[in-house]
């Protein structure tokens, strides 16, 4: 086992097995040894795709680059007992990822980075001693290549030499759904309720082979302001018409939507942007029509009637005080049956 320094970069590939892991994993964290380090400078570590099996700076993955300050990277000399190991945690040093990133099957790169020549890491090298011990090293330990570069641009591949390095995965509950929720956050609520007839809602998830997520979704009801006593399923992006007319408050929570992501794996896990969850509302607005002598049609056209006496049509009082009557004759044929409806006055609401 030796080391190897830093001028501005070095990479190393690595697989995800397609046949343990058909759907991928999560990478939660990877773990370096090193020898030495910088008194100031600070080193960084992301995670690429490959291209024909080198490293592709032009295709970081998001959100996987982690900087670590120089006084948190440990070190051991390799000499004697103070040797690299895993198990120690004052041995190695950890770039944990804010959130778990997510790896295809296939080949991948982990980049390091420095501003500094005084960075060295441990490396295995066929046929050197490995240290604490007199085995040499017989084979490389995984497929996967080491890659050296000036520039972080054009890599060099290094035969017979792998980094020394443990990827930390993350590990889901196996059939046990978890529950995220989310409702109306205070900085998008009306400044006055606000009654609507209709509702759907958009995310942006992702699902596997081997989990699912499932939606359902609670309002309050107009005009009581009562929330639902459960939550109804809902398919994303469908169109929802409640049989109650609901309504949307000037209160935190009024719409509340309840997510139950699951795996059947310990591998993968759904992923949701918190960043595209939405929904979109809307009010049927009727106005007050007035009435219109088209638009009556004659249900049971009746007998026995007069046509020289005109009949006259009942209509409803309006339902505001402001209203004004409608008014309204029928016609009457020569066999005593009505016909037609005739508007004489349109009125109000």
């Amino acid at each position: 086992m030796a080391t190897t320094n830093m001028i501005t970069s070095f990479a190393q590939t690595f697989f995800v097995d397609a046949t343990d892991t058909p759907d991928g994993i999560f990478l939660a964290a990877v773990d370096i040894c090193f020898r030495t380090k910088d008194d100031v400078a600070p080193i960084s570590l992301a995670l690429t795709s490959t291209t024909n099996g080198y490293p592709d700076i032009s295709k970081f993955y998001n959100a996987s680059k982690i900087v670590v300050p120089a006084k948190d990277v440990n070190t051991v000399t390799g000499i004697g007992t103070d040797l690299p190991n895993f198990t120690n945690s004052s041995k190695y040093t950890r770039f944990t990822f804010e959130d778990p990133i997510y790896l295809a099957p296939g080949e991948h790169g982990l980049l390091l980075q420095a501003n500094s020549v005084n960075y060295e890491a441990f490396i295995a090298k066929m046929d050197q001693v490995i240290l604490g011990t007199e085995r040499r090293v017989s084979k490389q330990p995984y497929s996967g290549s080491l890659f050296k570069s000036q520039n972080s641009s054009t890599w060099t591949p290094i035969q017979e030499e792998d980094l020394m390095f443990r990827l930390m995965r993350a590990k889901f509950r196996v059939n046990a759904p978890g529950k995220m929720y989310f409702k109306t956050p205070a900085s998008l609520l009306p400044s006055a309720n606000r009654a609507y007839d209709a509702i759907s809602f958009y995310t942006n998830d992702i699902n596997f082979g081997k989990t699912s997520t499932t939606y359902g979704y609670k309002s309050t009801n107009f005009p009581s302001g009562a929330i639902d006593t459960e939550f109804y399923g809902m398919q994303i992006g469908n169109l929802i018409t409640p049989t109650q007319r609901k309504e949307i408050s000037n209160i935190a929570g009024s719409i509340r939507v309840e997510t139950t992501m699951s795996s059947s794996t310990d591998y993968i896990s759904p992923m949701i942007d918190l960043t595209r969850v939405n929904s979109f509302l809307i009010t049927n607005v009727i106005n007050d029509a007035s009435l219109r002598t088209d638009l009556i049609s004659i249900t049971n056209a009746g007998t026995g009637y007069n046509a020289a006496s005109l009949p006259t049509v009942t209509i409803s009082a309006p339902t505001r005080t402001t209203g004004v009557q409608a008014t309204a004759n029928a016609n009457v044929t020569s066999t005593g049956t009505i016909d037609a409806i005739y508007i004489i006055e349109q009125g109000i609401s």
